[in-house]
C-alpha cells in the first residue's frame, strides 16, 4: 500500500471514529474496552531497556543525498541504539539513536509476542523475538522519501542494566 493510499485510509478510519452520534441520540459504542474480570491478558516480552548493534544497510537515491560518495548505491554499516523507556503489556515506546540524529517511536507487538511493529515520524521497522533468547531482537527497517531509500536488518542486544 503507498503511502498515500495508507494516509486517505487512515483519515477515512478517523472521520468515521470521530462521526456523531445517530439521530436516535444513543451514544457510539467504544472502539476498544479494556479486559472484564475473568479475562487472560496474554503475556509479552518485557523489551525496557538499552539495545545496541552494528547493522549492515544499504541507501540508494539521488546522489545529492548521499554526499558521501556521490553514488546513487551505497551499502554501509549503521551503528544504532534503542531505548525502550515506556512498555504496557503490547505497547511499547522509546527513543531511537543512530550517533547523527534521535528520534522517538511507538510500537505494539502482534499476538503471541514473537513479533511487533514499530513507527517513527521518518519510517517504520519490524521486530522478531525468540523466548530462547530473551536479550536479542532482530529488527529490520527503513524510510523513504523522494530523494532517499533506506534499509537495515540485523540482530540487537540488551546492553545489562547498570549496576551502579
Amino acid at each position: 500500500m503507498s503511502a498515500r493510499s495508507f494516509a486517505i485510509l487512515l483519515t477515512l478510519v478517523a472521520s468515521l471514529a470521530c462521526q456523531s452520534p445517530p439521530e436516535t441520540g444513543a451514544p457510539l459504542p467504544p472502539l476498544a474496552s479494556a479486559p472484564g474480570d475473568g479475562e487472560v491478558i496474554p503475556a509479552y516480552p518485557d523489551i525496557r531497556g538499552t539495545w545496541s548493534a552494528v547493522l549492515r544497510g544499504i541507501r540508494g537515491g539521488d546522489a545529492a543525498a548521499l554526499p558521501e560518495s556521490g553514488d546513487e548505491i551505497q551499502l554501509d554499516y549503521l551503528r544504532l541504539t534503542i531505548e525502550v523507556d515506556v512498555q504496557d503489556g503490547q505497547l511499547f515506546y522509546g527513543t531511537i539513536h543512530n550517533g547523527q540524529q534521535e528520534q522517538s517511536f511507538a510500537g505494539s507487538f502482534r499476538e503471541g509476542g514473537r513479533e511487533a511493529l514499530y513507527i517513527t515520524r521518518e519510517g517504520r521497522g519490524q521486530l522478531w523475538l525468540d523466548p530462547a533468547t530473551p536479550d536479542t531482537i532482530e529488527i529490520c527497517g527503513g524510510r523513504g522519501n523522494p530523494s532517499l531509500l533506506l534499509a537495515v536488518c540485523g540482530r540487537m542486544t540488551r546492553e545489562p542494566e547498570d549496576a551502579s
